[in-house]
């Protein structure tokens, strides 16, 4: 394939790929559930409008643990006669959704103190890999709450939502 051809592909999915993050931008303004997952330090209009996808309708969770089940971010279980064994998560459920929550946890550590000190201290004890899932697990439990009781996130900043709220606007404003 000649380098001019490379060149040529790159910026047709580079705009086809713009196009579709601008739709996104568009939808998620229209969702008041999207705006409020968004508050959540790590989540960002793509990731809010995917989050919400794969969920679904959150009232079909009972309670936040079954949806942490879905999700696959629940500690895996082994029993055999009185022994019981925990593993690493289940890894059921949408593979997208627990990506999404694993890399929300990454970001959200450095802006929530509340979360760093979840990761801190589950890090010191368990190691920094469960550390993540487990405020992962975390972030499960906050999205169910709040999806499902439409509660604002506890402990947001407002700038750093401002700011996504803005460049989410700005994306959905230069539609063509």
């Amino acid at each position: 394939m000649a380098p001019g051809a490379q060149t040529g592909m790159i910026e047709t999915a580079t705009k086809h790929r713009d196009a579709f993050e601008r739709e996104i931008a568009a939808t998620c303004g229209d969702d008041l559930r999207a705006k409020l997952l968004m508050a959540i330090p790590g989540i960002s209009h793509v990731t809010a409008l995917g989050i919400l996808s794969e969920i679904v309708d959150v009232r079909r969770f009972k309670t936040a643990e079954k949806l942490a089940a879905y999700a696959g971010v629940v500690p895996s279980r082994r029993n055999s006669g009185d022994a019981v064994r925990g593993g690493g998560m289940t890894r059921t459920g949408p593979a997208w959704l627990r990506y999404a929550l694993v890399n929300a946890a990454t970001t959200a550590v450095r802006h929530d103190e509340r979360l760093k000190g979840i990761y801190e201290r589950t890090s010191k004890r368990r190691g920094k890999p469960k550390a993540k899932v487990a405020v992962a697990r975390m972030l499960d439990t906050v999205i169910w709450h709040m999806l499902t009781n439409g509660t604002e996130y506890r402990t947001q900043n407002e700038g750093l939502t401002q700011r996504k709220y803005k460049h989410m606007e700005r994306l959905s404003s230069s539609l063509d």
